[in-house]
């Protein structure tokens, strides 16, 4: 078993911070782009060691994976980490907090309960967890107002854009409408028909997260840890862009990463 982090103490500011993240396809990395930017947001409010006693960010998982597919609790090693303990649902049922690089984890894992074997288990309340930041992974489109912004990621390939062009436009229809929403490409790289994807998707400004090796997604979860905890050079920079927007279009002072 890894060693845990100690207890901290929840933080219930006046106005919290609720960001969105949603691909526009199956498959366009929204798990990483949200846990990278939760990784992103609680570096920059108190650095890379700093000992704090309060919960800065929430990351909160809304999908539910599909069976078969891999858990991020295990992908992340939470499952090193946190044992069989239950998740709090609410900060009134337990002060005991599920935190990982000053990160509170709300996300799906497997369980036995009684006489049905195994399953999936997590109830994502949205209004009811800590912290001055709350990074939602994909929630359902019509609650998208809830949030101060959606962050919409894009994967580049041709025929992921063609297959979220539905979503796209709902995305789109909703931003003009007084939706904010910050357009994230992810896997960006140098073979990306920038030109051709812009002009598909009338798209004009965006900011771009890296194609990471496969080596480093690899070495994330032999050594059960996310994969921004990895980055760094142009990669780092790159991500490092995603949170300073963020910071940005949500009215808070930018912070050098």
């Amino acid at each position: 078993m890894l060693q845990e982090e100690p207890e901290w103490n929840l933080l219930q500011p006046e106005k919290q911070k609720r960001i969105a993240v949603i691909g526009i396809s199956r498959g366009a990395g929204a798990t990483f782009a949200s846990t990278t930017l939760a990784f992103l947001l609680q570096k920059s409010n108190f650095g890379e060691t700093a000992r704090i006693s309060k919960v800065p960010v929430t990351y909160i998982q809304m999908r539910q994976p599909e069976a078969g597919k891999p858990l991020l609790y295990y992908e992340a090693g939470l499952d090193q980490r946190f044992g069989t303990n239950s998740f709090a649902e609410s900060p009134g049922e337990s002060s005991r907090l599920y935190l990982h690089k000053g990160i509170n984890w709300s996300v799906w894992r497997h369980c036995k309960r009684n006489g049905d074997g195994g399953g999936t288990v997590f109830r994502p309340y949205l209004e009811t967890v800590p912290g001055e930041w709350v990074v939602a992974d994909s929630p359902p489109l019509d609650t998208l107002k809830k949030y101060d912004l959606t962050v919409a990621v894009i994967d580049p390939l041709p025929a992921s854009v063609y297959a979220g062009a539905e979503t796209y436009e709902i995305l789109r229809d909703m931003e003009t409408s007084g939706l904010p929403v910050l357009w994230a490409v992810n896997r960006d790289n140098e073979e990306v028909n920038h030109s051709g994807m812009k002009r598909f998707l009338k798209l004009k400004e965006y900011v771009s997260l890296p194609l990471l090796d496969a080596g480093v997604i690899y070495r994330a979860q032999n050594t059960c840890c996310l994969p921004a905890e990895l980055m760094d050079g142009e990669d780092f920079q790159a991500a490092a862009k995603l949170a300073e927007q963020v910071r940005k279009m949500t009215g808070q002072p930018d912070k050098s990463i």
